[in-house]
């Protein structure tokens, strides 16, 4: 089975392995943000976000060459679409591989438009015979729905969710059963994250649902309490990493949890249930 996670430290040097045997170059740097593909345990792939001079560029796409054409890249690229979130972004890709990048959101920049160090070095991988170009990925708001004079509206929803929309009113409705008296407020929480729907019993949030393109994201704020009794719950495994790897705030833990199917939507309920007993 193929997956794909965030690097854990202990691995670093195994990936810095894989890709001088690959033959890449561009290094590994300690403050790398490295996501790894493995199949059965064994390391097939990895790409990785660098922050340079103040600018975040993914960098170092690699897959092994009998695990080509398995969708191991096209993962990689969602699952490194993920971790950019709404921060600006930008990659050197072979000219060829436009299309692909373009998946989550990048764009070809005149290379007089891109930062200086990003145009050198796309001039000497040009010079060196490698036919590359410059893209970059904008910066844009969590929510699909950025618009801060208009909240969205229930048909426009239903379209951005797609086949998650579905999801999307189950959960409310379960909510709303549950956590009864339960309010239910469309908030704009900044050019940066957009419009997200807030789910509060009386006084207490219980969560946020985000809408994206064709999924949507929950949001928990989770005390220590929560999160020991997630680690001695069924929760899945990813989950669990998830709130492990959360950034903590004074309010708690900010778990943000991805919803694109019936499993994703259970475990939520099931965090949800957790966090309001802790």
């Amino acid at each position: 089975m193929i997956s794909v996670d965030l690097a854990q430290e202990d691995r670093r040097h195994e990936i810095a392995a894989f890709y001088k045997k690959e033959g890449y170059g561009g290094g590994l740097r300690k403050s790398d943000t490295v996501l790894e593909s493995r199949d059965q345990g064994r390391l097939v792939g990895a790409t990785r976000l660098s922050e340079e001079k103040g600018v975040l560029v993914l960098r170092g796409m690699y897959v092994e060459g009998e695990s080509q054409r398995q969708g191991i890249g096209r993962r990689m690229l969602e699952a490194a679409g993920r971790v950019i979130g709404s921060r600006e972004c930008w990659c050197i890709p072979h000219a060829h591989l436009k299309e692909f990048y373009s998946r989550i959101g990048f764009s070809e920049c005149a290379p007089e438009l891109a930062p200086r160090f990003l145009s050198e070095r796309a001039s000497g991988y040009e010079k060196s015979g490698n036919r590359v170009i410059i893209m970059r990925r904008v910066s844009m708001a969590l929510s699909a729905f950025d618009d801060k004079l208009k909240i969205p509206e229930a048909g426009e929803l239903k379209k951005m969710l797609g086949r998650t929309s579905a999801h999307w009113d189950n959960l409310t409705t379960h909510a709303a059963a549950e956590y009864a008296p339960l309010d239910m407020t469309w908030n704009f929480a900044g050019a940066k994250w957009g419009w997200s729907l807030r789910l509060k019993q009386k006084k207490r949030t219980l969560l946020y649902m985000t809408p994206c393109k064709k999924h949507f994201l929950v949001g928990f704020a989770l005390g220590e309490k929560a999160v020991k009794a997630a680690h001695e719950g069924n929760l899945p495994a990813s989950v669990i990493k998830t709130i492990d790897e959360a950034r903590k705030f004074a309010e708690g833990r900010g778990v943000r949890i991805e919803i694109r199917n019936k499993k994703d939507l259970e475990a939520v309920k099931e965090l949800a249930a957790i966090k309001m007993a802790n």
